[in-house]
């Protein structure tokens, strides 16, 4: 293995390790984690954090996008009623979805690399959700590029009298 490869293994779980706080577990019935949505960050060390995290991860598991999106257009498809028998649907989300999984592969691969190199301001990842792996059922959206932040701070209460 040469040192590049390391080195990014080395960048990713670092930042991954240290991008999102520790949470107490999930109630009974709860969302599990990998569809929790990214909490928002407060400050520039956790937003450089999370940025650099999803664009070493969005290099690496761009891929993902093929599959996933084989699986949700064979699934959407299928809720369209008597438009194809059984095997249209698979046939339909290995093509269709195979070929827009590409597309999305391409299209997160290179945010994943613009998020990798314009980590340092200190805005959201450009994909959502920002790792493959969230929301695994909704499809891929970019943009809007360089927003700083998504949520105002809160106004800091009134000093007492």
């Amino acid at each position: 293995m040469s040192k590049m490869p390391r080195i990014l293994l080395l960048a990713a779980l670092t930042a991954l390790s240290t991008a999102a706080p520790a949470s107490p577990p999930p109630a009974q019935g709860a969302l599990s984690v990998a569809n929790a949505p990214v909490p928002p960050a407060d400050d520039y060390g956790d937003k450089v954090r999370l940025k650099l995290a999803s664009g070493i991860m969005n290099m690496m598991t761009g891929f993902v996008e093929v599959p996933k999106n084989m699986i949700n257009t064979a699934n959407n498809t299928s809720s369209y009623g008597s438009a194809f028998d059984r095997g249209g649907y698979v046939l339909w989300g290995i093509t269709g979805g195979g070929l827009k999984g590409a597309m999305h592969m391409l299209g997160r691969t290179l945010a994943g690399l613009t998020d990798f190199v314009t980590c340092f301001v200190p805005t959201e990842p450009i994909t959502h959700p920002a790792f493959v792996w969230q929301n695994f059922y909704t499809d891929t959206q970019y943009g809007p590029y360089f927003k700083v932040d998504s949520q105002p701070k809160p106004a800091a209460p009134a000093p007492r009298k």
